[in-house]
């Protein structure tokens, strides 16, 4: 039986990179300070099937954004960008 985990989950089994910017103690500032929620309360409201490859946080015209790089059960490829403050999906790419 395949099962599917959520990329909250992958989160807390893997290390996720973050923009060289943004070290995971910044993050977590930003998290306490209420600028931004973080990536997993985000996902548990609206969890993704897949397999976490990359996460990084931006800051994009005054707005704060996580970029995930994530592999679907089908083996696409995918970039997406999630509002950070209020977890609206903001874009998905999938890549060639």
């Amino acid at each position: 039986m395949k099962t599917l985990l959520t990329l909250s989950a992958l989160i807390a089994l893997s290390s996720p990179s973050w923009a060289d910017d943004y070290s995971p103690q910044q993050v977590q500032e930003l998290v306490s300070a209420g600028i931004i929620q973080s990536l997993d309360q985000l996902l548990s409201v609206n969890p993704m099937p897949g397999k976490l490859l990359d996460t990084e946080l931006e800051s994009e015209d005054g707005r704060w954004v996580y970029e995930l790089t994530w592999l679907d059960e089908q083996g696409l490829r995918h970039e997406t960008y999630i509002d950070a403050k209020d977890g609206r999906w903001l874009e998905d790419e999938i890549e060639d």
